[in-house]
């Protein structure tokens, strides 16, 4: 049984309000609170979802 994923959670909790996406790791805030409920798999969608967030983030402030 392969590990689950580690939580992308860098300790960096704020949310950016306007669009609830915490600027530290990149997840939803309805990601945030249902992470201790998902799936192995759900939780890999997310943490891809939630890099590309920040990549696109990145993109865009530069």
């Amino acid at each position: 049984m392969s590990q689950p994923p580690l939580s992308p959670c860098v300790g960096i909790c704020t949310l950016d309000r306007t669009n609830n996406t915490c600027i530290g790791c990149g997840r939803l805030l309805s990601e945030i609170a249902a992470w201790s409920r998902m799936s192995n798999e759900e939780r890999s969608n997310v943490c891809q979802l939630a890099a590309a967030r920040l990549d696109q983030q990145r993109r865009t402030n530069k």
